[in-house]
């Protein structure tokens, strides 16, 4: 064998031995219980979606930034994920739960806005979320039982509050926060116990300087049974003394 043959020997040898030590191993694959949050569900892939916020990117086997339709799948073989990747991140996607039933799903209305909806194990809906430029804009959570937990849609451009609502599981409302006048952000703040009564009342004004909602004028509060306790004047969060 020649020189110049062995040193092409050695450097092929060199490429293949180097190509085969950084292969990466065989993606793992997991349990249920190993890929889901217990207050928020699936959401390791949520990571790679740059419409949520995300900023990771996600290789296939050889190394290489994830393109086109990927999957996923649980240790039993049941189907985890499958999402469509461009350059390792996500533009669609769906979780399942190992029972065969969706967990969540990514759907792109535009260039700037996407919307989430995710599941319970039973199928039924759990919450919607819209997003705007990778920030949260409408959100509704729903309980197990199929009634609204919580309402509520924030401005696109400034991040204040349009309007909130909480229930409780029994459908009564919990808190509601409603904006009377857009341009001087006043809102009607409500707190109610949960037999529907009222609990506290009064006008929060958004401070877009200190990035909060603070209380003005009158404030009433009420015993269960709907009976006002107190009535205090606030101006800017600091309650007034007679």
């Amino acid at each position: 064998m020649s020189w110049k043959c062995f040193i092409f020997f050695v450097l092929s040898y060199n490429i293949l031995f180097s190509q085969n030590i950084i292969k990466p191993k065989e993606l793992y694959k997991p349990t249920q219980e190993e890929v889901v949050d217990a207050e928020y569900g699936i959401i390791l892939y949520n990571k790679l979606v740059p419409c949520m916020g995300g900023d990771s990117i996600k290789y296939n086997k050889v190394g290489y930034n994830a393109q086109s339709w990927q999957e996923d799948y649980y240790a039993s073989g049941k189907l985890l994920h499958r999402g469509f990747y461009i350059d390792g991140q996500i533009k669609v996607f769906k979780n399942y739960w190992e029972n065969g039933n969706l967990e969540r799903e990514l759907i792109a209305i535009d260039n700037l806005r996407c919307k989430l909806a995710t599941y319970y194990q039973n199928g039924q809906m759990r919450s919607e979320i819209t997003y705007y430029e990778s920030t949260e804009i409408k959100q509704k959570d729903f309980f197990e039982n199929g009634s609204i937990e919580i309402d509520e849609e924030i401005d696109k451009k400034d991040g204040y509050i349009i309007k909130r609502m909480i229930n409780y599981s029994n459908s009564k409302p919990k808190l509601t926060m409603e904006l009377n006048d857009k341009k001087l952000k006043i809102y009607s703040y409500k707190e109610y116990y949960e037999n529907g009564n009222i609990k506290e009342e009064g006008a929060l004004n958004y401070r877009k300087d200190l990035n909060d909602y603070v209380k003005n004028g009158i404030w009433k509060y009420y015993d269960e049974n709907g009976t006002i306790t107190k009535s205090s004047h606030f101006i800017n969060n600091e309650e007034q003394k007679n």
